[in-house]
């Protein structure tokens, strides 16, 4: 991974590089291509300035998906100053583009958000986190996609489970 010869092609490539640098904690090499502060430089690349959201090939289309598979890469850095700040402005992305039910339009971008949220600490059921309340939230509007065969749909009321949703 800190060898790939293009890690740049889109920013989920650097943040499942990120997340794969830190699940295995190994140590990189000093003449590495790559390292993790330079991923994470990298990965600062593909936030809009003007909403705070993610794109995945630039900075000019953001979404939903990428915001929060970019936050779950990000969540060990909190305690670099720019990462946090570019943190808290996706996270605001994220709440601004959460519908009325708590939810994100799809299964797959309502689980996206959750495992976000559950990396950077947030809990999903307090009303201080932003995403809902104990009642009423991401989880409960996820469980509107399952289906009877305990998948999930890729939206809410088709009427079989996918596996990617899943």
């Amino acid at each position: 991974v800190y060898n790939h010869p293009s890690l740049v092609a889109g920013s989920n490539e650097l943040a499942f590089a990120l997340i794969a640098l830190d699940a295995s904690d190994v140590e990189i090499p000093t003449d590495a291509k790559w390292n993790r502060e330079v991923i994470i430089d990298e990965l600062l690349e593909f936030q809009n300035t003007s909403n705070g959201g993610f794109g995945l090939m630039d900075n000019k289309s953001t979404s939903v998906d990428m915001t929060a598979m970019i936050l779950q890469a990000l969540a060990n850095y909190q305690n670099n100053t720019e990462v946090k700040d570019a943190t808290d402005k996706a996270l605001d992305f994220l709440r601004k583009q959460q519908q009325d039910d708590f939810g994100f339009g799809t299964a797959e971008s309502n689980a996206q958000v959750l495992l976000a949220l559950s990396l950077l600490k947030i809990d999903p059921i307090s009303a201080d986190g932003g995403f809902g309340t104990r009642n009423f939230n991401i989880i409960t509007n996820l469980q509107e996609y399952q289906k009877s065969d305990g998948g999930f749909a890729h939206i809410a009321g088709s009427a079989s489970s996918v596996e990617m949703s899943t």
